[in-house]
């Protein structure tokens, strides 16, 4: 039973982004963003009911239309971006969030917790490292696919883009 009730309920992420700055983008290639975007739709063994993004700097509106672009539809209608943290606050119970963000549980009581949860399955979880995956170009369809194919099959390059 290693969380069950949670990978059938399905968890609901939020992700604050008021911190994100455009340096981030220079680190992925669309190639990496793919990849990652792969990953979370086919790979993380949890239900994602919602995603939710708040305060996503406007630089980053062309890398969120490319990464969605790149998740199936049923993901893709799962993911909300909102202005900010009154706006995210209609769309979901704020009691789900930390006390810092209008919930009830401070973020260092959520953290104590998840490091106790670890500790107390720190076997399985270092057992993970010893697993072996195999991959070739048959378990990834997208594999012969180069950062060119992908942005100007999807939606062009970010040479264009502008910044405020």
């Amino acid at each position: 039973q290693d969380e069950e009730e949670s990978q059938i309920s399905g968890y609901i992420h939020v992700t604050d982004d008021s911190e994100l700055n455009i340096g981030f983008l220079g680190i992925w290639s669309f190639t990496d963003i793919r990849n990652l975007a792969h990953c979370v739709q086919n790979s993380l063994p949890m239900r994602q009911k919602e995603n939710h993004f708040v305060n996503l700097p406007s630089f980053a509106n062309k890398l969120s239309e490319f990464i969605l672009s790149v998740l199936s539809e049923k993901l893709r209608n799962r993911v909300f971006v909102h202005r900010g943290w009154d706006e995210l606050k209609t769309k979901i119970n704020p009691k789900l969030l930390p006390k810092e963000y209008g919930g009830t549980v401070p973020v260092a009581e959520c953290i104590a917790l998840f490091k106790k949860q670890l500790k107390e399955r720190r076997d399985i979880v270092l057992a993970l490292d010893e697993m072996e995956i195999e991959i070739n170009k048959s378990t990834i369809p997208w594999a012969d696919s180069t950062d060119a194919d992908i942005a100007s099959g999807v939606i062009g390059s970010f040479r264009k883009l502008e910044v405020d």
